[in-house]
């Protein structure tokens, strides 16, 4: 059977980012065992893939996840990317579910990739007569093409994920299953048809953004990191060893890069290409927060001080 499926607040475990644990219900490295619109909701709705499945290569002995000094990083997740398509989008969505929420059941149209960063995600493969899974903050799993999976959140307390999706060029972002049991791009609105019975709560995409990507040559990651600012808070000048996506979730941020300085504020993104030589800070008084997703070449060092 078909194994399938652009700111946040804790302070990181930085042991953790030079060990690289295997999940313990998939086979993605993770550190750290801790759609705005229904438009996009559907890219959650798939089934687990078993890390092995990603291991189509054998990729170099990973380096630490060296993060950028200033900020607290949070949930630093890592997995390994194989087959992946010649040009594809890299996008990234921040995700939450009120209790109570559940997706319909739909299919990504890409590879994706998860990290809970609050509360518990429950998900129910259609194809496996409906079995369930639990996934606890800082847990993470995968998705691909091809099965169908509800997501929920059966807590009392609001749940939030980082989902990154390798979309290739052309394809849907989502595909949901019709009644007579045929494959159909699914509805803007990831309600499952005018007939369908819309569910009490919605899972929300609160962020998301997406940038234009030619695969890298060889193995490599896909890293999900999450960057707490106080005010007064940056980080040095440095670069990272791989193209970075970054989403502001809370409050804004100065980047400086290029001799110019550029504020983003929450909702925007940016893009920063390997060796680009950066700094990001607080200035304002409240509090700021990052979602970053990596695309990192397997042997690169995530960040080096410039």
């Amino acid at each position: 059977m078909k194994q399938i499926l652009k700111r946040l607040s804790t302070a990181s475990n930085t042991d953790a980012l030079s060990t690289h644990a295997v999940s313990r219900k998939r086979g993605e490295r993770n550190p750290v065992q801790r759609l705005l619109l229904p438009s996009l909701l559907a890219a959650l709705l798939v089934g687990l893939t078993p890390g092995g499945a990603l291991l189509a290569q054998q990729a170099p002995t990973p380096v630490p996840l060296d993060i950028p000094p200033g900020p607290v990083s949070r949930f630093p997740t890592r997995f390994d990317v194989v087959d992946a398509p010649e040009q594809f989008d890299q996008v990234l969505m921040i995700i939450d579910f009120p209790s109570g929420a559940w997706t319909p059941p739909h299919a990504p149209g890409g590879s994706l990739y998860m990290t809970v960063i609050e509360g518990e995600i429950s998900t129910r493969n259609m194809e496996s007569s409906g079995q369930a899974d639990t996934y606890p903050s800082g847990s993470t799993f995968t998705a691909s093409p091809g099965e169908y999976l509800e997501l929920g959140n059966v807590g009392a307390a609001n749940a939030r994920i980082i989902a990154t999706v390798l979309l290739p060029k052309g394809a849907p972002l989502t595909s949901q299953r019709s009644a007579s049991g045929s494959d159909a791009a699914g509805p803007a609105d990831g309600s499952g048809g005018q007939d369908a019975v819309a569910p009490a709560s919605h899972p929300t995409t609160v962020h998301q953004s997406s940038v234009e990507v030619e695969r890298p040559t060889g193995a490599f990651e896909l890293v999900h990191l999450l960057l707490d600012l106080d005010s007064g808070v940056r980080t040095p000048p440095h670069i990272h060893g791989g193209q970075e996506l970054v989403i502001v979730t809370t409050g804004a941020v100065t980047l400086q890069r290029h001799g110019e300085a550029q504020v983003f504020a929450a909702g925007e993104s940016w893009v920063n290409t390997s060796g680009v030589v950066h700094a990001v800070g607080n200035d304002g008084r409240d509090f700021a927060q990052l979602v970053v997703t990596f695309l990192l070449p397997a042997g690169r060092p995530l960040t080096t001080v410039a």
